[in-house]
């Protein structure tokens, strides 16, 4: 069986492959990357096409072929390349996501990424297993899941709860270096910080 191909997967760090740059230059995509971001220095951005996202810890980020794309630096990741036929379900599968995603589930996500790494390596190149493309089929499980989920916090029928949740989720995105706590969440969005929690809580499925 194959659905695919890894071109490539591990753990990126600018710092470490880019360190004189703080801006990495324009590139052309070639294939489906994942990157599940762990940390961030303030000021870090995405940018893919006319598409821009401060990147922070916990945010997943997928390209897809034909795209452009470049980064305001520095940030570290799980990052994973893989390549699909244009034939395959998977590949329009992926093509219809979002090219960002807030994670409702951060500890879901280091399970994939961590336990596939892990399996690759031990495996010595050969990728086409059942165990990794099980993990890579759980992998589009959330990424799908996860858009759905963000596609109702932002659009819910409850306007004002939505735009609420919008404003929080914009204020952690600009100060996730600092330590945020619920009273000032509560206070961004309008409500309590234990109504906020309710409402927030509710709408992500958390």
């Amino acid at each position: 069986m194959n659905i695919g191909n890894i071109i490539s997967f591990g753990i990126y760090d600018s710092k470490i492959f880019s360190p004189q740059l703080s801006v990495s230059p324009e590139r052309l995509v070639k294939t489906f990357e994942f990157d599940y971001v762990i940390s961030a220095d303030k000021g870090a951005f995405s940018y893919i096409n006319s598409k821009s996202q401060p990147i922070f810890p916990q945010l997943l980020i997928l390209r897809k072929p034909g795209e452009k794309s470049h980064s305001k630096l520095h940030f570290k990741c799980y990052a994973l390349h893989f390549k699909i036929e244009e034939s395959s379900p998977i590949y329009e599968e992926l093509l219809n996501l979002p090219s960002y995603f807030l994670v409702t589930n951060n500890e879901s996500y280091q399970n994939i990424f961590s336990s596939l790494f892990r399996h690759l390596i031990k495996s010595k190149e050969n990728y086409h297993s059942y165990y990794t493309y099980s993990k890579i089929f759980e992998l589009i499980y959330n990424l799908k899941k996860d858009a759905e989920e963000n596609q109702k916090a932002f659009f819910s029928p409850k306007r004002k709860e939505a735009l609420s949740i919008k404003k929080a989720v914009t204020y952690i995105k600009k100060n996730f270096p600092k330590q945020i706590t619920l009273a000032d969440l509560g206070k961004v969005s309008g409500y309590s910080p234990n109504h906020f929690r309710n409402i927030f809580t509710a709408t992500m499925n958390l």
